[in-house]
């Protein structure tokens, strides 16, 4: 049995600790990865957990506070995020093939827009509509005046907004 610790991804401050069985030299994306499951079993929240790379594939991770997590390049193939808070989680490049997010106030969209990313779109803790794809991160209404600033009215631009509406459709439009 060795420990992993789980950190806050701003502060450091260690969220949980965790005893593992695990080889200590497993790589470090498995020891996290068992120490979220882990910490999910003790209904620990892990709110701005820092989570880069974890390998989280197959992990039922239902009703999760993952909001704040940063989940970038975490392997989350078949995971299970039935009705996990991912608001404001960052996912870039997390592989969320086969996820199950039935119930997550999350959108995915790949293959869209100029640089064929991907999007991700969630409520905000204010109820807002946020956006995160590429370098942009921020409110729909102001990624779409991006969009007509950047795009005019190409066939980007016509994509984009189309997702914004269909988003907003899904979510309800923002406040």
């Amino acid at each position: 049995m060795i420990k992993q610790a789980i950190k806050n991804r701003f502060s450091g401050d260690i969220i949980f600790t965790a005893k593992i069985d695990c080889d200590e030299n497993a790589a470090y994306s498995l020891k996290l990865g068992l120490a979220v499951q882990a910490a999910l079993d003790t209904k620990t929240y892990l709110r701005c957990a820092d989570l880069i790379g974890a390998d989280l594939s197959g992990a039922d991770l239902s009703g999760a506070d993952l909001s704040g997590a940063d989940l970038r390049l975490a392997n989350l193939r078949w995971a299970i995020l039935r009705e996990a808070d991912l608001r404001g989680a960052d996912l870039r490049e997390a592989d969320l093939r086969w996820a199950n997010l039935s119930g997550a106030d999350l959108l995915v969209f790949q293959g869209f827009g100029s640089r064929a990313s991907t999007l991700y779109t969630y409520k905000n803790k204010s109820n807002e509509i946020e956006i995160r794809t590429g370098c942009y991160f921020g409110l729909i209404d102001d990624f779409k005046k991006q969009v007509k600033k950047t795009h005019g009215d190409n066939k980007y631009a016509k994509e984009y907004l189309q997702l914004c509406e269909l988003i907003e459709t899904k979510f309800g439009a923002s406040e």
